[in-house]
C-alpha cells in the first residue's frame, strides 16, 4: 500500500539532484524498518537514508545529516522539531 505510492515519489526525485524525499511514520518502529529496508535498496543508488525518530543515535539528525540524505524517514513529532529549528 504506502510503499507503493512511495516508490514514484523516489523515482521521480531521482530527476532532481537536491530533491529529498520524506517519508512519515507513525511509529518509531515502523521508521526503523523502512529505514533499515530502503538503506539496504537505496543505498546501490548512491541515495543516504537517515532515519529521524525520538530514538535516533546521538549526533544523528543534525542539519548536516539532513543535508546530504536523499531519503528521510521519520516520524511527526520528530519532523515538527526539526523543522521548527529551520
Amino acid at each position: 500500500g504506502v510503499q507503493t505510492c512511495a516508490l514514484p515519489i523516489f523515482f521521480s526525485t531521482s530527476a532532481h539532484p537536491d530533491a529529498k524525499c520524506i517519508y512519515m511514520a507513525p511509529t518509531k518502529a515502523l521508521c526503523s524498518e523502512r529505514a533499515k529496508d530502503w538503506k539496504a535498496k537505496f543505498g546501490r543508488l548512491g541515495w543516504d537514508v537517515i532515519e529521524l525518530t525520538g530514538d535516533s543515535k546521538s549526533g544523528a539528525g543534525t542539519l548536516k545529516d539532513v543535508g546530504s540524505a536523499k531519503v528521510i524517514v521519520t516520524t511527526p513529532e520528530k519532523f515538527d522539531a526539526m523543522t521548527r529549528r529551520w
